[in-house]
């Protein structure tokens, strides 16, 4: 799979290039949104790329450039579909976990989550505001996400997750067996201990807030 052009995020006066995509959340909840040149450049599939920054504690889309974009008024468009305010163009919208690495120690992966980095800054946004925050050593990382993953799994959040997952996954094989080659088609079964499996390995994905706070909170 071809690397795809990574956004950026200015926070405390640095510039972090992330390893996810803010405004694909809102996005795969509403696809209507997307824009229309999106899957059309194999480097960045989404087709846009986006800087956000964090500024008094809010997380705001700072600029985007549309990849191939061949009307005037597209980005208008776009930007219309996700933001109410766009003055402020703030991602009210948006509940989740930013993982920041800061001085990789050991790795040449492309994939930041693979290689080894002297600290982690946990970033907590909330409805589009910046809540809380941890700054981990390495150890305190993987001890971090096995905590948030015993956690989560134990909380109504992981049956809303797990439900989710479910439904997608039944629809997407309807759509298969009524549109495509039926012989392809197989029935989905969930299997509750591959789906954990898949959750434990991307925990900071599917866990939109911290569960515990067990470490300090180091202030820069």
């Amino acid at each position: 799979m071809t690397r795809q052009i990574q956004d950026k995020l200015i926070y405390n006066n640095e510039e972090h290039y992330l390893n996810d995509e803010l405004l694909e959340y809102r996005i795969r909840e509403h696809p209507h949104l997307a824009t229309k040149v999106s899957g059309g450049f194999t480097a960045c599939w989404r087709g846009y790329v986006a800087t956000y920054e964090i500024k008094n504690f809010e997380l705001l889309l700072k600029e985007v450039s549309l990849i191939h974009s061949e009307e005037e008024n597209e980005k208008d468009i776009f930007l219309n579909g996700l933001f109410n305010d766009l003055k402020k163009q703030k991602l009210t919208w948006l509940n989740c976990i930013i993982v920041l690495y800061k001085n990789k120690i050991i790795g040449e992966f492309n994939i930041p989550e693979l290689n080894s980095y002297e600290e982690y800054e946990l970033l907590e946004i909330k409805n589009g505001n910046l809540t809380d925050f941890k700054i981990l050593s390495q150890d305190e990382y993987r001890q971090f996400k096995e905590e948030q993953y015993a956690c989560f799994i134990n909380s109504e959040d992981y049956e809303i997750c797990k439900n989710k997952f479910i439904d997608s996954n039944v629809k997407y094989n309807e759509h298969e067996k009524t549109y495509l080659s039926k012989s392809k088609w197989k029935q989905f079964i969930f299997n509750e201990g591959n789906f954990k499996e898949m959750v434990k390995d991307d925990i900071l994905y599917y866990t939109k807030k911290f569960y515990q706070a067990n470490f300090k909170n180091d202030h820069h």
